[in-house]
């Protein structure tokens, strides 16, 4: 290489690096100006604009610790817990000395049901810090037990005294006095931090809840109002407020609240969303619409406004639009879980269970504490005869929120799903502490336990206890009927029919038990004056008029049956059971199209309503239908419904006309088992039977069949069967 190449050579690699440099400085400085933004945002609590510039600051610089600090604090202050906890978590372990991040650690550590890691940090904070009542509200999260509480009280009180923050001190421990169960005391405390920062919207809220929970709704309302007179128009205690005035019926007042918060800040989207559900839970929807506009055309991509028009849709009958809307906001964020959770109420909606349960799988997924998803999402594998799956995923939301008492309920229903019922009263009874001593499902959950365990006077017991504390509850008092029928005591049921409804002599749902006993024991005059007294005493229950019809069926009255069921339609469009009902008189009057019409409707309105999809499969299959559909209509059925003896009959019958007579035999014996009584299921049985080459079977069945009901549909054929048997 000549000299002058070299000299080249030599200038093009200096200017290379003086270019390097250059960048260098320039993306420093601009990390500086991106920084300097975002705590200028930090000290204004725009904590929203100030996660925006950090964020840009942490792209260029990973482990910038003043940038991954401020994150996790802004996004915490925010609510947005998971990012928090991502951004708190890296900052710890670049610098574990920020008290500010330790303690707020220590919280979601205690949300997170991990008490000893939250202690750890709150520990730390308070050695360099022994009077931070941060830490010290850690320790009062994480305090349960008598000792602990005690513990927690003590150090509260002797800081209350001199901390320059008592409000927040008398706060917390009116939390801990309440966990103690003194509500006299967590009042008095609650009320000292109201008069130690009369401002404090927090103070007043706390007192607010306390008395609501103690059904001091004057009182209530009173600190809600405080509440919301010292906060700004967009403030979460407006809505609050109008929240309350909603939970007691007030809607008008409620809407006053938020026109007033709209009024003064146009921008207050939270405020025209719940102006929006008010709307919708009222069905106007063009009113609905309007509130939800005024948020869009601000921000056209709101996934809160997004998916409550979605819900308005799935409400108006549009599921696949509601889909669509759904889908579109997780495009634009694929890792927002309550999309997740509402895209699977639309495939539910759209009959589409595995899509739906696929939808809740990716909600839990990303938020584990999702506890709503996690709970629907165990509903689901319940009802779809998949207990294990529903008692995999119940343990997992219990070991983090152990206090969820639906969680319980859901693990009883899925062990007695699973022929455990020990295990099933074990979760009941678990149950039953963390409800009002006053509620009636545990004691008759643990009925039906006993009862499967065979323990039957424990298990009368328990009912009688739940409808000691329920006296008009129809569910106790039906189960122990059936048990005194179960018995062979038909004169006991009606006894404990009867004495209940003199008792409880104005309550419906108690008529209609002492009507479904006495129709029991033919004496149908007297079911059907009960039942008629039943309707008397609340014309707006629709499960009255659906009750009467079915007895008016069983007298042959068919037109008086429809007229009952015509009512209760009147009275709730929506009921997918009065549809139901209606189709089946509509059957048994011969209207083979008009059944069809209505048991469609029942459908359209709950696409998984086993009793109208097995009526549907049913109608098809005997009257020319598309036997394809009617064998899916079955099978989704026998999914929702694997118990219903009816349910299996006719999946049964529908593949023995198949030929499929191995797997019909299976699904008709178990209904012949639960209906030994039922004619048609007898003659199925005996049918199938035949084919298999069985003959004694057959005979069996078929001469059982004809002895519950020698004109029963397909009598001719039994007995030319049996002829050649």
């Amino acid at each position: 290489m000549s000299s002058a190449s070299c000299r080249f050579a030599g200038r093009g690699l200096l200017a290379g690096v003086f270019i390097a440099i250059a960048y260098a400085c320039s993306a420093q400085a601009r990390t500086a100006r991106h920084l300097e933004r975002a705590d200028g945002f930090f000290d204004q609590k725009k904590y929203k604009e100030a996660i925006l510039e950090y964020r840009n600051v942490v792209d260029s610089e990973p482990n910038n610790v003043r940038a991954l600090q401020r994150l996790g604090i802004a996004h915490f202050e925010l609510g947005e817990l998971g990012r928090a906890l991502v951004y708190l978590n890296r900052a710890n372990q670049l610098d574990p000395t920020s008290t500010e991040v330790r303690w707020r650690l220590g919280l979601l550590d205690a949300w997170s049901r991990q008490p000893e890691e939250a202690r750890r940090h709150a520990n730390f904070v308070l050695q360099k810090d022994p009077d931070n009542i941060e830490a010290v509200g850690v320790l009062a999260e994480t305090a349960e037990t008598g000792p602990d509480l005690d513990a927690a009280i003590a150090r509260l009180e002797a800081l209350r005294g001199r901390t320059p923050q008592r409000e927040k001190a008398s706060r917390l421990l009116g939390g801990l006095y309440l966990k103690k169960g003194d509500a006299a005391k967590a009042q008095e405390a609650l009320q000292d931090a109201v008069r130690s920062a009369p401002q404090s919207v927090e103070a007043h809220t706390a007192l607010a809840t306390l008395h609501l929970g103690r059904g001091q709704t004057a009182l209530a309302e009173k600190e809600f109002r405080a509440a919301a007179d010292v906060s700004p128009a967009s403030s979460p205690a407006r809505l609050r407020l109008a929240d309350f005035y909603v939970s007691q019926g007030r809607i008008d007042e409620a809407r006053k609240v938020l026109d007033a918060a709209t009024a003064e800040d146009p921008d207050d989207a939270p405020a025209w969303l719940k102006l929006a559900e008010l709307a919708l839970v009222e069905r106007k929807y063009d009113e609905a619409d309007k509130d939800l506009q005024a948020i869009l055309q601000k921000n056209a991509l709101h996934r809160g406004a997004l998916l409550l028009r979605a819900r308005m849709r799935l409400e108006q009958g549009q599921t696949d639009e509601a889909i669509q809307q759904i889908q579109a906001v997780i495009k634009q964020e694929p890792k927002f879980a309550p999309a997740y959770f509402q895209l699977a109420v639309a495939h539910l909606r759209a009959g589409n269970e595995q899509l739906a349960r696929d939808a809740l799988k990716q909600a839990v997924t990303l938020s584990p504490d999702y506890t709503e998803a996690a709970l629907r999402l165990a509903e689901l594998n319940v009802q779809a005869g998949a207990p294990d799956a529903a008692i995999e995923d119940l343990g997992k939301l219990l070991q983090s929120r152990p206090g969820v008492a639906h969680a319980y309920e859901l693990l009883g229903a899925a062990y007695m799903k699973k022929d455990d019922p020990v295990r099933a009263a074990e979760a009941y009874q678990k149950f039953q502490q963390l409800v009002p001593a006053g509620d009636p499902r545990p004691p008759f959950y643990l009925g039906v336990a006993l009862r499967a365990q065979g323990k039957r006077a424990e298990a009368r017991k328990a009912l009688e206890q739940s409808l000691a504390v329920a006296p008009g509850a129809a569910d106790p008092l039906n189960l122990l009927v059936e048990m005194a029928f179960e018995d062979k005591q038909p004169d006991l049921a009606l006894a404990i029919a009867r004495k209940q409804a003199q008792a409880i002599p104005d309550s419906p749902a108690v008529q209609s038990v002492l009507a479904r006993v006495l129709q029991r024991r033919g004496d149908l005059p007297a079911a059907e004056a009960a039942q008629r007294r039943a309707v008397e005493l609340d014309p707006r229950r629709v499960q009255s008029h659906l009750d009467l019809s079915r007895l008016l069926v069983a007298t042959g009255r068919l037109d008086q049956a429809l007229d009952e069921t015509s009512k209760a339609l009147q009275i709730d469009p929506k009921s997918a059971e009065a549809w139901l009902v209606q189709g089946q008189v509509q059957e048994r009057k011969g209207n083979v199209a008009k059944a069809q019409e209505a048991f469609k409707k029942a459908l359209d309105i709950d696409p998984r309503y086993a009793p109208a999809a097995n009526n549907l499969a049913w109608v098809y299959s005997e009257h020319g239908g598309n036997a394809d559909e009617a064998l899916r209509l079955a099978q989704l059925a026998k999914q929702v419904a694997p118990d219903d003896a009816h349910v299996s009959d006719t999946l049964g019958w529908l593949l023995y006309k198949r030929g499929v007579y191995q797997q019909a035999i299976n699904l008709l014996k178990e209904s012949a088992s639960k209906l030994p009584d039922n004619a048609q299921v007898q003659f199925h049985l005996g049918m199938t039977y035949y084919k298999l080459g069985d003959k004694p079977a057959a005979g069996q069945a078929l001469r059982r069949a004809l002895e519950l009901d020698a004109a029963l549909a397909g009598a001719d054929e039994a007995r030319r069967v049996l002829s050649t048997l």
